[in-house]
């Protein structure tokens, strides 16, 4: 980093290599299951430094429940466990890499969420849902927003409420 706050970059020999997993399990008639994993590492081959902004292992674990209701016409209800992993492989020094996870480590979470869901037609889809049910303080390793010197760990959304509608054409 310059003296005058500016991130300076410079190109390096890197890895980056990951690895996805996802399974789905039908336990009953409308009742099943399913798991996704990713996992991803980076590194910085020039200077054995890991790469900024490298998300830990992550997943989801969901329980569904599907119904037909009448021809094309169906109702799901969810509840998905979303997690991931503490990061502690970070780039945080600006006079030594990047600096770009100035946050530094972050830790591993678990968040509950609900959805319901009613498809009709095969065309349109409305689900009502809440995300974080638990309200549980989280804070993910890739941060949406710019990183700087001073950027700290952005918290997730507590507890929401969502509606989406998705009409297919």
């Amino acid at each position: 980093m310059k003296a005058d706050g500016g991130i300076v970059y410079r190109n390096v020999d890197a890895y980056l290599t990951g690895i996805g997993a996802e399974g789905r399990l039908n336990v009953a008639e409308g009742l099943g299951a399913r798991l996704r994993l990713g996992w991803t590492r980076g590194g910085n081959l020039t200077d054995g430094r890991p790469l900024y902004q490298i998300p830990p292992l992550e997943g989801e674990a969901a329980v569904e429940y599907r119904r037909d209701l009448a021809v094309e016409t169906s109702a799901t209800v969810a509840a998905v466990m979303r997690f991931a992993g503490g990061q502690h492989r970070v780039d945080a020094f600006t006079a030594t890499g990047s600096g770009q996870d100035t946050g530094g480590a972050t830790g591993g979470f678990a968040v509950l969420d609900l959805v319901a869901g009613l498809a009709v037609g095969g065309r349109a889809v409305v689900s009502l849902g809440m995300t974080n049910v638990l309200d549980k303080r989280h804070h993910p390793h890739v941060n949406p927003v710019p990183q700087g010197p001073t950027t700290q760990p952005l918290a997730a959304p507590g507890r929401s409420l969502f509606l989406t509608t998705t009409v297919t054409f």
